[in-house]
C-alpha cells in the first residue's frame, strides 16, 4: 500500500478515441482539486478518482463524475506508474451488481484494471443506474438490507478476475470489519475512514494494524470546505474542541489551544502540511482536498522534509474529542450504520 493517496478532480473529458494514447502515457492535460508526491522509488504518484464519487454519505456532499482520466504532470508517464483508486458506489452492492459497478467504473476511466477498489461504506441502497440516491415514493431513502458481507465476497471475484488488483473497505466500524474478516477469503488491504487529530479512532486503527489492513485517511483537515459546514467553521484544527468547555458566556470568551499552529512556527511549516504529516507519521495514507488552488496543491506535497517529533504526535492525539465530521445522517435508521451500531 502507498504510503500517500492523492484525489484527483477532473475538469476535462477524454473523448473515447484518445483512449489509445491514453494508455500509453499521460501528459500534461488538466487537473483541478490535488495530488501529491508518494514516498515510492517505482510508482511516482498515487492517484484515488472516483466514478460518480461522493466524498460523504449526505446528499448535500459534492459529487462529481471522472468519465476520463486525466492528470496534471510536467512529464509523460506511463499509466502503470499511476496507483488508481475509486469506490463501488452503494447502489451496486447487490453481490449480482458488484461487477456492473467495477466495469462502469473501468469504462469510465479507459482502465483494463483497478488498483484498489473500495467498498464506499456498508451503506447499501436499492439498486439504480439512474441516480446516485434512490428515494422512496414519499422522499425517503432507498435503503437495502444488502449485508456488506454479500458484498465483500462479491469484490473477491473482481480479485480473482484481476479486474482490481486490490480490494478494501471504507467507513466501517469494528465488528463490521470483523465480520468481513470472519466470513471473506480476501482481508481488505486498505481501509479509508475519517481520521484527524479530533478523530483518532485509536481502537479500530489498532484492530486494523494487528488484521494487516492499511489506513487511508480522510478529511485529515477536518474538511472545513464541506458544504454541510457552519459559516463559523475554521479553515484548519487549529485548537482544541475540549477548550469549548471553558467558554464563557458572559464574555463570549473561548480559550483556543493553537497547538497545531505552534507546532507549525516551530517546523516552518503550515497548519495543513503539520497534519498531513502528522498521517504519514502514523502510517497512513492520506487524501485531502486542495480544492482547486495550485497553492494548496504544491503545499500537500511538500511534507516529506520534516518529521514531527514523538512529543508533538502525542500532544496531537491528545486532541481526540470523537469527534466526526462525516457521520452519515442521510442514512440514519440503515440497519447497517457504521456509527449507529458499534
Amino acid at each position: 500500500m502507498l504510503r500517500v493517496d492523492v484525489f484527483t478532480k477532473l475538469l476535462k473529458k477524454r473523448k473515447r478515441s484518445e483512449k489509445d494514447n491514453m494508455e500509453g502515457s499521460i501528459s500534461s492535460s488538466s487537473v483541478s482539486s490535488f495530488r501529491w508526491n508518494i514516498h515510492s522509488s517505482s510508482i511516482k504518484v498515487a492517484c484515488l478518482t472516483g466514478d460518480e464519487f461522493r466524498s460523504a454519505a449526505e446528499s448535500s456532499a459534492a459529487c462529481f463524475t471522472c468519465n476520463r482520466l486525466t492528470v496534471l504532470f510536467s512529464k509523460p508517464m506511463a499509466l502503470e506508474e499511476l496507483f488508481i483508486c475509486t469506490k463501488l458506489w452503494h447502489t451496486y452492492s447487490d453481490p449480482e451488481r458488484v461487477i456492473l459497478g467495477c466495469q462502469r467504473s473501468l469504462e469510465n476511466l479507459n482502465l483494463d484494471y483497478i488498483d484498489l477498489y473500495l467498498i464506499h461504506s456498508p451503506l447499501a441502497a436499492q439498486a439504480s443506474d439512474d441516480t446516485l440516491y434512490p428515494k422512496t415514493k414519499d422522499g425517503k431513502p432507498a435503503y437495502s438490507d444488502v449485508d456488506y458481507v454479500c458484498t465483500w465476497i462479491a469484490m473477491e471475484e473482481l480479485a480473482k478476475k484481476r479486474l482490481c488488483k486490490s480490494i478494501g473497505i471504507s467507513n466501517f466500524n469494528k465488528k463490521q470489519v470483523q465480520r468481513v474478516l470472519d466470513n471473506g477469503r480476501i482481508v481488505p488491504q486498505n481501509h479509508q475512514i475519517e481520521h484527524h487529530p479530533y478523530l483518532t479512532q485509536k481502537e479500530l486503527t489498532k484492530f486494523c494494524a494487528a488484521n494487516k489492513i492499511t489506513i487511508t485517511a480522510f478529511a485529515p483537515l477536518g474538511s472545513p470546505n464541506r458544504p454541510w459546514a457552519g459559516k463559523d467553521t475554521p479553515k484548519i484544527l487549529l485548537s482544541d474542541p475540549k477548550a469549548k468547555k471553558k467558554l464563557c458566556m458572559s464574555s463570549f470568551i473561548i480559550y483556543f489551544f493553537f497547538l497545531v499552529l505552534d507546532i507549525a512556527k516551530k517546523h516552518d511549516k503550515s497548519p495543513a502540511q503539520v497534519l498531513l504529516r502528522y498521517q504519514i507519521e502514523l502510517g497512513h495514507a492520506t487524501v485531502p482536498n486542495a480544492g482547486r488552488s495550485e497553492q494548496f496543491l504544491i503545499e500537500n506535497i511538500n511534507i516529506f522534509d520534516f518529521c514531527l517529533h514523538p512529543d508533538e504526535i502525542a500532544a496531537l492525539n491528545s486532541l481526540n474529542a470523537d469527534m466526526r465530521y462525516f457521520k452519515f445522517t442521510g442514512a440514519a435508521g440503515h440497519p447497517h450504520h457504521p456509527f449507529e451500531t458499534k
